[in-house]
């Protein structure tokens, strides 16, 4: 089973981590069968669980870590559902919310 994903740039490897099967894959670059564009391609092992947990991590400064669902069943392949999200922005506090009325207001 193969899971393609796109990054920017496209050159960017990955990695991938398997919460419970105790694999961790780097991706190579490769073309999505259906529409020859590049992307990075995870080629899973034989075994790999259906639903179960992985972390993707997309190097950079900082680093995107993503944790999500990994499907092999789906119509279109294997596929991952992001279920937790990095920050959009780390040097950036987000606003206050206090009461007003019967409603919330950035402070």
């Amino acid at each position: 089973m193969t899971l393609y994903e796109f990054p920017s740039p496209v050159e960017t490897v990955l990695t991938l981590v398997h919460d419970t099967a105790g694999w961790s894959l780097q991706s190579h670059l490769g073309t999505h069968p259906s529409n020859g564009a590049p992307c990075q391609v995870f080629d899973l092992p034989d075994g790999t669980p259906n639903g179960n947990g992985v972390t993707l991590t997309i190097p950079g400064y900082p680093a995107a870590i993503y944790h999500g669902v990994l499907y092999l069943d789906l119509p279109t392949g294997a596929g991952l559902v992001i279920d937790i999200w990095p920050p959009a922005n780390v040097n950036k506090t987000l606003p206050r919310l206090v009461e007003s009325g019967q409603y919330l207001a950035q402070e």
